[in-house]
């Protein structure tokens, strides 16, 4: 293995993580939420707000994965990895990919029995545009949340009313800003657009000002990815 093939990486990471029976965590959020996830198949047909619940399930079961991913490795699994050619980047790069395929895969196989429960072509024309939009929230929320382990575990508490200040509010909104007083909104520039890529998996439309949030959530997430490069080249794994 040489330069910053991440493929061998991956594959042990997701071995370990099975093998070592970590994705216990995750089969019991996944359990809960299918108790809630059965009352939407009862309805007549499809309906566009299911995506914002599974929009909330990808971000649950990333809080969980990613400690899961980056805390609980142990012994030669954790240490043997970095002593290989570029093994700092390839170790948190590769936790990255492992901790968003095994999320989006999730969202993915209750998205999908969801449109055969209905069996409405309409709702698999759809299901890629949205899917790529909940990758987009699950590929965001996993560079902030790596930031625990790149840089201290402490800063979670931070992250957290990132990840929840970013859902709830509704950024777009607050613009344009006609007034002094409401110059406070240009500070939410700085929130992750949850409830805009939410917004946008239900409704697949994207009026000016939730163009301009959605795309800064891209440069936020090339931001996040390039300070867990820089932190874990710092990092004191010892």
């Amino acid at each position: 293995m040489s330069g910053m093939n991440l493929l061998p990486f991956f594959s042990f990471f997701i071995r370990n993580y099975l093998r070592s029976h970590r994705y216990l965590r995750e089969v019991v959020l996944i359990f809960v939420f299918n108790v809630f996830f059965w009352g939407f198949l009862y309805g007549p047909k499809p309906e566009d707000a299911v995506w914002t619940v599974f929009g909330v399930f990808a971000l649950l079961l990333n809080m969980v994965t990613v400690p899961s991913l980056f805390y609980l490795e142990k012994g030669n699994s954790l240490y043997f990895p970095l002593l290989k050619p570029n093994g700092r980047l390839r170790f948190l790069f590769a936790k990255i990919a492992a901790v968003f395929c095994i999320d989006f895969f999730w969202v993915f196989v209750f998205a999908v029995i969801y449109g055969i429960r209905f069996g409405e072509m309409n709702y698999f024309v759809l299901l890629i545009p949205r899917l790529l939009l909940l990758a987009f929230l699950l590929a965001l929320s996993t560079s902030l949340l790596t930031l625990t382990f790149s840089y201290k575990p402490w800063v979670v508490w931070l992250l957290l009313i990132l990840l929840v200040f970013g859902g709830i509010i509704n950024k777009s909104a607050l613009f344009p800003l006609h007034t002094p007083g409401r110059f406070f909104g240009l500070f939410t520039v700085l929130l992750p657009p949850f409830l805009e890529i939410l917004y946008s998996a239900v409704t697949l439309k994207f009026p000016f000002w939730r163009m301009v949030f959605l795309t800064a959530g891209v440069v936020q997430m090339v931001f996040y990815l390039f300070l867990n490069y820089w932190l874990i080249l710092k990092k004191d794994f010892v």
